[in-house]
């Protein structure tokens, strides 16, 4: 496929692989820990959390810290350990982020893409440092605990490996943490009465496949220089695929293990728990098809807030009606056409971005229900009130405000060109999308 670019995109290209294969990118980073990294090829190679931010955190502390029920003594002494850590890790990561942006210029500049050769080994020594520091921190902290607290330590490295591992999901549904999303529900007690047995084996059963599936995000980020060659005609893309394809299947075993405990834990709970609980974890796992405000839900909504006479509002009450029967109708065939098109991916297609042709067939059709939708309404209101709607624009730069697209977590969208889900807006620049609103997710 690189066959067919220009010299300059030739270059670009050696620079985005040497940020993708894990060596090097500020974009990566910005996410944070509080933004919870992204998917996609970046998630497939482990940087989707943040490579240069620290790899603990002082909320997760003291979220560890609760849940192993520390003594006064204890959580003074985990304090200072963080802090010697955070001490000892910040220069690291300073020093790594301005090789980057010192790259980034220059590259700017010259657009030669050896300079990221240089920064490729400076980034591939600072995951090395990152992951020996969340090690001995790890390890520091196991010093101060007691008998009984280092008996529950194994569920403190279960939850650990749900945050990161998953956090560099690349599929959908495979960064559904099961556990977060009951403990944000605040079920009754009879409710958590009735779930955890199912969370308990869910915890147990989901931590060897997210070992597996760090194992294979470890083999393919290592090799950063390898997949630089190969993508650029130097080396032999086979193995590249070969550890692309067994990331891909070790990625479909998280999500289908979640989409299997989904459906017990549904089984598990009653009426409106169990209605929000499919919702929720449809909006987890598809987070880009289930947004907050699509541009339809908030024409109809401010044209609701005019003055309108009886006929008027009934009618506007129909339309929305029927938008939102269509929009969730939309959202189960986007949900299909979103599968398909992950399970059947490779390296190759993940780097075009393309959708298939189900997904774009949603697009277009979403496109135009909307476009129908809001002649209708606009069909009901003064010229004035026409005026006052809001404008699609509106959207877009709340999308770029936001990294264009988002989960229910405030996690970035994994890809601005990821089908359907990350567009349907209903017009509008492609690379500007919207985490807009939604119909609830009918569950099914």
């Amino acid at each position: 496929m690189f066959a067919r670019f220009s010299k300059l995109n030739v270059a670009l290209s050696a620079a985005v692989l040497v940020v993708v294969a894990g060596l090097a990118a500020p974009a990566m980073a910005q996410g944070g820990r509080g933004g919870g990294g992204g998917g996609g090829m970046m998630g497939m190679m482990g940087w989707g959390g943040g490579g240069m931010d620290a790899p603990v955190t002082k909320a997760e502390m003291e979220r560890y810290s609760k849940m192993l029920k520390f003594t006064d003594d204890q959580k003074e002494a985990s304090k200072s350990l963080f802090e010697g850590f955070e001490a000892a890790f910040k220069p690291k990561a300073d020093s790594a982020r301005k090789a980057m942006e010192d790259a980034r210029e220059e590259f700017r500049e010259t657009r030669d893409p050896g300079v990221w050769t240089g920064v490729g080994e400076k980034m591939a020594k600072m995951r090395e440092d990152r992951s020996a520091a969340e090690k001995q921190l790890l390890e520091d902290v196991k010093s101060i605990l007691t008998p009984e607290q280092t008996a529950q330590w194994p569920k403190v490295e279960r939850e650990r490996r749900r945050e990161t591992v998953m956090r560099a999901g690349i599929m959908s549904g495979e960064r559904a943490d099961l556990v977060k999303l009951i403990e944000n529900m605040k079920l009754s007690d009879e409710a958590q009465k009735a779930v955890q047995p199912v969370l308990d084996t869910y915890e147990a059963d989901i931590d060897p496949v997210l070992v597996k599936r760090a194992e294979m995000t470890e083999k393919f980020t290592s090799q950063g220089n390898k997949l630089r060659d190969a993508f650029m005609g130097g080396g032999d893309m086979t193995e590249v695929n070969k550890m692309f394809e067994d990331g891909r299947v070790a990625a479909m075993r998280v999500r289908d293990t979640n989409r299997r405990y989904a459906k017990q834990i549904e089984g598990a709970l009653a009426g409106d728990d169990q209605a929000r609980f499919m919702s929720e974890f449809r909006k987890e796992s598809y987070p880009q098809i289930y947004r907050t405000a699509r541009y339809g839900n908030r024409v109809l909504d401010a044209a609701a807030a005019f003055e309108l006479d009886a006929t008027a509002m009934t009618s506007l009450a129909a339309i929305k009606d029927d938008y939102n029967q269509r929009t969730n109708t939309l959202n189960e065939q986007a949900e299909k056409a979103q599968d398909t098109q992950e399970e059947s991916m490779t390296i190759q297609t993940m780097m075009g971005m393309r959708d298939n042709e189900d997904m774009r067939k949603v697009r277009d059709a979403r496109r135009e229900l909307e476009t129908k939708t809001i002649e209708q309404v606009k069909a009901l209101l003064t010229p004035e009130q026409i005026t006052k709607l809001p404008e699609r624009g509106a959207d877009n730069a709340q999308g770029a405000q936001l990294g264009q697209g988002g989960d229910t977590t405030g996690r970035p969208a994994r890809n601005n060109n990821a089908g359907d889900g990350a567009g349907g807006d209903g017009g509008g620049n492609r690379r500007n999308r919207t985490p807009a609103e939604a119909p609830s997710p009918t569950p099914r």
